[in-house]
């Protein structure tokens, strides 16, 4: 039995515990509570290096149980690593994905007009070349509507344009505005067959820029601004000078080039009737009225994609039918293609895909006149590489009538009344 202890002990022997230091009570406070929250002891810098490991430890065994968890080898310290490196990589690889974006965006306004004016400029050229090995203009334009119409469905199956669903209505609504684009371009291509690059070029300027004025006029008995009169003078004037003094030219080509223009009349007496349909009270008939409104609506629901894509697309067969009909089929068979014959042919309808394609870009975002002045580029572009291909034959009067004619087009496109 020990000796009980007075008062006055049990007082000293508390007032000892009071005064030892408080590292067994820290130490208590540590494995009681969180270690989280536990702070490390200031006075003794092993204590807290003790917490310091004690805390990521912990640390260590959660992240280790979380990766059992997922089914992860929890002591494989290669997997962090790994996964932050390829975070960083994924990281640098979007920031420069991001860089190229805003750079792509910034130049692709230049790089379609660039595409535009190359493949608007070298088509005429390429598909006059083409038609010398193979004498069939129908079956060649059917070549070009095909090439459209497969580069609009792969960039369709890639969301780059939107094409909807072909419905009746929208066969209808194309069916007047596609025939007359068809058989303006097979106009062309004829003559192109039997005349020259120059002679197409001024007549198509010269004439799409004279036949509207002339519907205008017949249409409103407006007459058109005195600047425009002596435009349309000079371009006449000098396409009428190079048709003489141009030696590669038949009857025929100018043939086409009036039958083409009878066609750019019709297309500008459509485009007035979708404005008014009733032509200024000429029009009487309430069914004729109707089937006019009809298919003017039906037209301007389709969008820029799908419009271009049914221009192509619903005539291509009757062109080749035409053809056939004009025994080019025969020329086909007859005339053994080579090589360098196919690949012209073949570059040519990547040419006019490539000049189409862009222009549906562009038109989204330029402005009408900037449009016109990519194609009085194109157009300079075309005169100089016929130029360079016929220098040995070619007459420098009927270039400079050319350029003279084309420019004065040009000039008056941009006066024309609205």
């Amino acid at each position: 039995c020990q000796p009980r202890m007075t008062s006055k002990q049990e007082q000293g022997q508390m007032e000892q515990r009071s005064s030892e230091p408080a590292d067994d009570v820290d130490r208590v406070v540590l494995h009681v509570t969180d270690p989280v929250e536990a702070k490390p002891s200031h006075r003794d810098p092993d204590a807290a290096r003790r917490d310091e490991l004690r805390l990521a430890g912990s640390s260590f065994l959660a992240k280790a149980l979380e990766a059992k968890q997922q089914g992860k080898d929890p002591f494989d310290l290669q997997q962090e690593s790994s996964a932050t490196s390829k975070k960083n990589i994924a990281t640098e690889a979007d920031e420069e994905l991001r860089a190229f974006g805003r750079l792509f965006k910034w130049v692709q306004p230049y790089l379609l007009g660039a595409a535009f004016i190359l493949g608007s400029a070298v088509s005429p050229v390429l598909v006059k070349d083409s038609l010398y090995s193979m004498q069939a203009p129908a079956v060649l334009l059917f070549l070009h509507f095909l090439a459209v119409v497969g580069l609009l469905s792969v960039a369709a199956h890639y969301n780059l344009v939107k094409l909807d669903q072909l419905t009746a209505q929208g066969l209808k609504g194309c069916l007047v505005s596609g025939s007359l684009g068809a058989l303006q371009m097979l106009c062309v291509f004829s003559c192109l067959l039997h005349s020259s690059v120059n002679i197409v070029l001024c007549w198509t300027l010269c004439g799409g820029q004279l036949v509207p004025v002339v519907v205008y006029y017949l249409q409103t008995r407006k007459q058109p601004s005195q600047n425009l009169r002596i435009l349309m003078v000079i371009s006449v004037g000098a396409a009428a000078l190079e048709f003489v003094l141009d030696r590669d030219k038949v009857w025929v080509g100018l043939l086409m080039m009036a039958l083409w223009m009878g066609l750019k009349a019709a297309e500008c007496g459509w485009t007035y009737l979708k404005a008014d349909p009733q032509a200024g009270g000429r029009v009487a008939d309430y069914r004729l009225l109707g089937a006019l409104r009809e298919l003017s609506e039906e037209e301007d629901q389709l969008t820029p994609p799908n419009r271009l894509f049914l221009h192509h697309a619903v005539p291509a067969v009757p062109v080749l039918l035409l053809g056939f009909l004009a025994l080019e089929g025969r020329e086909i068979v007859h005339h053994e293609l080579s090589v360098p014959a196919v690949t012209t042919m073949l570059l040519a309808c990547s040419a006019y895909t490539i000049s189409r394609g862009s222009q549906l870009l562009l038109e989204r975002k330029l402005q009408p006149h900037t449009m016109g002045r990519l194609r009085a580029a194109a157009t300079i572009v075309t005169i100089f590489l016929f130029f360079l291909q016929e220098i040995q034959t070619i007459s420098w009067v009927a270039v400079m009538c050319t350029v003279v004619s084309c420019g004065a087009a040009l000039l008056a496109a941009e006066r024309q009344p609205k």
